[in-house]
């Protein structure tokens, strides 16, 4: 994984959008609108919540802190509410107790350096980068097909959703420089990332809740 403190010195003039996908893979898309930009991920994976929180504590104020007399403006990903998550059967009570408190640290970090930092809601962001709310592994799945069209080079989901986070704030910050996305692209994007086939009938069925499960291997996973 890639850390975040080796940004340049910021043109005194110019608009710098952070796009933040904040979980245990965090994603980040960074860079100035109009211009192809950064992707990157942090890893905070550690064997408790708690772990994970001192770990994004850590990473915020030693990457925020120098940045706080520069033009930056941080875009991140609203958590949903804990009653559709819930419902949604996407996550653990564990899972999404780690979302919030990370969506909360990175938040807290920005206000204290009074850097701008703004929540956006899954739904308004993928509509303007991939042309509809479309249901999560859908989107995410599009999402990664815009940044191939664009070139952007998204190793990951989480990367994907940070910069469709980014290209949001760039619309809100500087209009005239943003990247347009047509509605050809929007059409095109599922064929760059065709679906998996699914797995084959004998072996459906065989995931581990990863909330519990313990490997000689891996140790502890949550």
């Amino acid at each position: 994984m890639s850390t975040l403190n080796d940004l340049a010195a910021l043109p005194p003039a110019a608009k710098f959008v952070v796009g933040i996908d904040a979980a245990t893979a965090t994603g980040i898309c960074r860079g100035y609108p109009g211009a192809a930009p950064q992707m990157l991920s942090v890893d905070f994976s550690a064997p408790t919540p708690e772990g994970q929180f001192a770990k994004a504590l850590d990473w915020a104020l030693g990457y925020f802190t120098p940045l706080a007399a520069t033009p930056i403006f941080v875009y991140i990903e609203e958590p949903l509410p804990i009653a559709v998550v819930a419902k949604s059967g996407h996550s653990s009570a564990s899972a999404i107790k780690v979302l919030n408190g990370l969506y909360a640290i990175i938040s807290a970090a920005c206000v204290y350096n009074n850097i701008p930092i703004t929540a956006v809601s899954p739904s308004r962001a993928r509509s303007l980068f991939i042309g509809a709310n479309y249901e999560r592994s859908e989107a995410k799945r599009r999402a990664l097909g815009i940044c191939d069209i664009l070139g952007w080079g998204a190793k990951d989901d989480d990367q994907a959703d940070a910069a469709a986070i980014w290209h949001y704030g760039c619309w809100i910050e500087a209009p005239r420089q943003a990247t347009i996305i047509t509605p050809g692209m929007h059409a095109r994007a599922p064929a760059m990332r065709p679906r998996k086939p699914p797995l084959p009938r004998s072996r459906q069925g065989s995931g581990v809740f990863l909330g519990t499960f313990k490997s000689k291997r891996l140790g502890k996973l949550w």
